[in-house]
């Protein structure tokens, strides 16, 4: 049986990281108590915005891997970082941006794909072009 205390903690470690470094603030967190995940779901516009959010909680993780996964309905790409907290807290941390089969190639629906932080470099940068 889980105390209100451990259920809490990991929401503690997300509100504390928060306070110690200068990231996008999510709309939604989720905790999961058994898998002990916590999941940041970020509400940027648009690939470049999406990206550069990503990277700025990716700056501040360990151990940080990134994913696309495009959902049953097709129409949009979840792009996943997950990571730790200095805590140690698993978190993963999402935004979604629309389809596009230019920016993913051969992701047919309900398909998840490994991207590289280079990757989403790239995808960040571009925004800065086009302003």
């Amino acid at each position: 049986m889980n105390t209100l205390y451990e259920v809490l903690a990991p929401l503690r470690a997300v509100a504390d990281h928060l306070d110690r470094h200068d990231l996008p603030i999510p709309v939604g967190i989720n905790v999961s108590v058994y898998g002990r995940t916590v999941t940041v779901q970020l509400q940027e516009t648009g690939l470049c915005l999406v990206s550069d959010a990503l990277l700025a909680w990716a700056r501040t993780l360990a151990d940080v891997t990134v994913e696309a996964w495009r959902p049953p309905s097709g129409h949009s790409v979840h792009l996943v970082v997950a990571g730790r907290l200095p805590s140690g807290q698993l978190l993963h941390v999402y935004d979604a941006v629309d389809f596009d089969s230019v920016t993913f190639p051969d992701m047919p629906e309900d398909s998840k794909h490994d991207v590289s932080l280079s990757v989403l470099h790239m995808w960040a940068s571009a925004g800065e072009v086009a302003a």
